[in-house]
């Protein structure tokens, strides 16, 4: 049997931003013991040529291909790792190894057997490496790899070592032999970062002399932890005295440090990691916290851990970072494992709950409103109401106290709707309110059992303005109607004797399309309204009676699209009265549709019982968005969608409310290298050349395989090395020879054969 790989565009979203008490925050995808890491210490990442993405952790080093870890540890086989601490990690282009850095010496990986060569020092070799605690590793523009250690510098070549040492008083508290980073300028100079400060190579006639060179620079510290050079500027990161900008074309050094009460300061003075990511942009990595540094203002931005969600930094005290091939950035943690961080989509905001700052005042969201100023009123199921000022980013809230006259009636607030002097406010339980911005007053409007010209109930859901009519729907009373000129109800009630009464009474949602007809949503269908001359209702025509009806949006067709609970989405032609039915056998996340926008693309965004949904009505396909793309919810909420004036859509749910803009998500265009993962048979995996293997090398590297006619049961994992969302990526399979057509998943990594008949077969893998 063949193998063949073969890597199509890979068409993900990834979309990260996230907002926290008003504050910018980054989301982090944590990767800990829990998701299959050896162990929470991550002090080096890198990435290989085929594009798996390894950590080195105090107990092990992992192979990671998205879905899955691969853990190796030192065992007592001849060809295993020297040692399981490990502190360095290499990726070398020049033969495509990579090279393992430990506290008890130095291994290689082979990928191709899938096994390690390791070094050690010997005392009675002067050609072994100078210590067994390698600190760094580094392949210079000259071809030559460095290995940096707590007791010299070594210079590898056909499984020898040069030693250098800096200082030969090497047990002196002045030594500088060791070694933590090895970089090189732009102009080809070997740099070494010591605990004693700053050395540069200088080489003659395969002469090397070693010299120090940040006497002159009063550096905030000499204790040198990391250094990275970029376009000539050494940035260099001390053990207590922050970072330093070495501008190597005017020799001056400027001096980043925390300061105290500056939130825009390094947020620690020691530094652990720093790394440039795609944008040029710098990142440092602290004892205390990530900072990402901005060149134009000169400052910074902290990243912590997050308070409220599961989405801030695992872990503040962070060892290890790394860019990938795709852009994305892993830090690795003291004790919170691994964060991975993905820019290439990041646009969705999520407000959420924060019982103890600035945040909303209930978890679960459940309606909007926006002032002509674009400041949001936002309603909660619990919470009561809250207020978000655009300029400052601060919320205030209004909430339900006994014995306040002019207070809002209630804390669970269904529906909110502007107009030009105030706010109402619909709420369960607790009747309908208005606010007077003028006064901040609220007045109330409740049910009262013996009063005739009050509301039908409570639980007010739907609200529509219709000139001097205020449209109410309630859950109980049917429709309401109130003359704000004479202060009146009207009453619209179902009514199984009149065929032309509304289906239910338990209406929730309500909306005005292009040609001026009002639609209502209830537990028993959507309603088409015919009003009479004076404006009133006079009949209502019922469309998917046996449906409970949570949205109701009109498309630029004036086609109407109906959320439903727990049978998906319908799309209504209104010329024809043609139904045509979306459910998640064609694509959707959830079948319950909380909520429904049309985008200026004319793609339409739906709020489900599993997720976010984008779809196309021209092509028909959803795209889907969960946890794993940035969102806070999984789980939405009715009447809680919402357009701003800006052009931003806003979807509530169970956990706060997400803001974005539709236009600025895009597909993610990268195209991920395709991976063969492991072979097994009887469900367990084939190791190379066991006894009766049918692998000498590793599957990834391997072009042909032979079962005997009574063992061809056989599963083959693969990966496509996308990492921001892996349980998103698509893949197709066939086995030329037996399958007649391409077996398509999603997020699955196996294929599974038996098969009975002698021959050449060819398995060919998309991702």
């Amino acid at each position: 049997m063949r193998i063949i790989k073969k890597t199509l565009l890979l068409v993900s979203l990834s979309l990260i931003l996230y907002q926290l008490h008003g504050q910018k925050e980054r989301v982090f995808r944590h990767f800990s013991k829990e998701e299959g890491l050896s162990q929470t210490s991550v002090f080096a990442i890198t990435q290989d040529s085929s594009g798996f993405i390894w950590f080195g952790t105090r107990d092990g080093l992992n192979k990671f291909d998205g879905y899955q870890f691969k853990i190796y540890r030192n065992d007592t086989s001849h060809n295993s790792m020297v040692a399981n601490d490990i502190r360095a990690l290499y990726t070398d282009p020049a033969d495509k190894t990579l090279w393992v850095g430990t506290i008890s010496g130095l291994s290689q990986y082979r990928s191709r057997t899938d096994d390690f060569i390791s070094f050690q020092h010997n005392p009675d070799d002067p050609l072994s490496i100078s210590s067994n605690v390698i600190r760094t590793i580094f392949r210079d523009s000259k071809n030559r790899l460095w290995i940096g250690t707590d007791d010299g510098l070594n210079l590898y070549s056909d499984h020898h070592f040069k030693r250098f040492f800096l200082s030969e008083n090497r047990k002196s508290t002045l030594s500088g032999n060791d070694i933590k980073a090895i970089t090189e300028d732009r102009n080809g100079q070997i740099l070494l970062g010591t605990t004693k400060g700053i050395y540069q190579l200088k080489e003659d006639l395969n002469q090397f002399q070693f010299n120090r060179i940040d006497e002159s620079l009063q550096l905030s510290d000499t204790h040198i932890k990391c250094m990275i050079e970029k376009d000539g500027n050494l940035w260099i990161g001390t053990n207590k005295g922050g970072v330093n900008h070495w501008n190597r074309s005017t020799n001056k050094i400027t001096r980043y440090l925390n300061i105290k009460n500056d939130p825009t300061s390094l947020s620690y003075n020691t530094t652990r990691s720093m790394i440039f990511d795609k944008k040029g942009r710098l990142w440092i990595c602290t004892f205390d916290g990530l900072n990402l540094f901005d060149n134009s203002t000169k400052k910074f931005t902290r990243f912590g851990r997050g308070d409220f969600t599961s989405t801030g930094l695992s872990d503040v005290s962070i060892h290890s970072s790394f860019c990938d091939q795709r852009g994305s950035l892993w830090f690795g943690t003291y004790y919170g494992g691994v964060n991975h961080y993905d820019e290439k989509n990041n646009q969705f905001t999520n407000f959420i709950y924060a019982p103890f700052g600035n945040g909303l005042s209930g978890d679960v969201v459940s309606s909007f409103a926006e002032d002509p100023q674009q400041n949001l009123w936002v309603g909660t199921e619990g919470g009561g109401l809250n207020y978000y000022d655009k300029a400052t980013g601060n919320f205030s809230n209004y909430k339900y106290s006994n014995g306040q006259k002019e207070g809002i009636s209630g804390n669970n607030v269904k529906q909110l709707l502007m107009d030009e002097t105030g706010l109402w406010v619909g709420t369960f339980e607790a009747g309908l309110n208005f606010f007077d911005f003028k006064s901040k007053k609220f007045t109330h409007y409740k049910y009262e059992n013996k009063r005739k010209n009050s509301i039908s109930n409570n639980n007010v859901y739907g609200l529509l303005k219709e000139k001097e009519k205020l449209w109410i729907l309630t859950y109980g009373g049917g429709l309401n109607i109130f003359d704000l000129t004479n202060q009146k109800f009207s009453y619209y009630r179902q009514n199984s004797q009149n065929e032309n009464a509304i289906s239910s009474d338990l209406a929730r949602v309500i909306l005005k399309t292009n040609d001026d007809r009002i639609w209502i949503g209830t537990e028993r269908g959507v309603n088409k309204v015919t009003l009479d001359q004076e404006g009133f209702p006079e009949s209502f025509e019922v469309f998917l009676p046996n449906e409970k009806i949570y949205s109701l949006q009109e498309d630029y067709l004036h086609q109407l699209w109906i959320g439903t609970i727990s049978n998906g989405l319908f799309c209504l032609n209104k010329q024809t009265g043609h139904i045509e039915h979306f459910s998640k056998s064609d694509g959707l996340p959830g079948n319950t549709i909380f909520g429904i926008l049309e985008d200026g693309n004319r793609q339409l965004w739906l709020s489900t019982n599993n997720g976010l949904s984008r779809f196309d009505p021209q092509k028909k396909v959803f795209s889907n968005f969960n946890y794993s793309n940035g969102l806070e919810n999984s789980e939405y909420n009715f009447n809680a969608y919402y357009k701003t004036i800006s052009g931003d859509f806003l979807f509530g749910g169970i956990h706060g409310f997400t803001r974005f803009s539709p236009e600025k998500i895009h597909p993610n265009s990268y195209v991920p290298p395709v991976v063969f993962t492991d072979l097994k048979q009887n469900n367990q995996v084939v190791k190379i050349n066991q006894v009766g293997a049918k692998l000498k090398h590793s599957l990834n590297e391997t072009e042909q395989i032979t079962f005997k006619y009574n063992e061809a049961n056989f599963t083959i994992g693969f990966a496509a090395l996308d990492f921001f969302s892996p349980e998103n990526n698509h893949y197709a399979y066939l086995l030329e020879g037996l399958d007649r057509d391409w077996t398509f998943t999603t997020g699955e990594t196996e294929a599974t054969y038996t098969i009975q008949r002698e021959g050449t077969y060819t398995f060919r893998l998309k991702g």
